[in-house]
């Protein structure tokens, strides 16, 4: 799916604005930095959509998914 992605001409991006992946407070409810989210990467059309865990909601994190063109 990267490699398909990669050769798109454009990419729409998005992250989930709540962590789908695990539940991301403490046992006290305070949120927990850095806590996976998920990102989904598509075309404009959604003639391709590839959704990934986010380990951060960062441009590092986001620069590494594995879709960028180089």
């Amino acid at each position: 799916m990267s490699s398909a992605l990669s050769t798109e001409p454009v990419l729409c991006g998005d992250e989930t604005p709540v962590n789908v992946a695990r539940k991301d407070s403490d046992e006290h409810g305070t949120p927990v930095p850095g806590a996976p989210h998920v990102v989904t990467v598509r075309t404009p059309e959604e003639r391709l959509v590839w959704s990934r865990a986010l380990p951060a909601r960062t441009k590092v994190a986001l620069r590494t998914l594995g879709c960028q063109r180089s």
